[in-house]
């Protein structure tokens, strides 16, 4: 996982979690499982499969291409 991928991501479910007022006991709403979750919002660089990245960028409607074994958000400028 890229830096810039893990970064948005790990923001994207801390705002998510407190927007819902989730916690790591509640069931998991996000496509993949907690320890998935907890793995990416650590700072420890864990690699996480294309599979579950893109199944989170689907999850929060990112729009995203493959790089390689990596997935790359694509930001648009407004």
């Amino acid at each position: 996982m890229t830096a810039q991928t893990k970064k948005i991501l790990k923001k994207l479910i801390r705002v998510y979690m407190v927007e819902h007022e989730i916690g790591y006991k509640d069931p998991c709403p996000f496509p993949v499982s907690w320890r998935t979750v907890s793995s990416i919002c650590s700072k420890k660089n864990i690699s996480v499969n294309t599979k579950t990245q893109r199944s989170l960028c689907r999850f929060f409607n990112l729009d995203y291409e493959l790089d390689g074994r990596d997935v790359r958000i694509i930001w648009k400028q407004k």
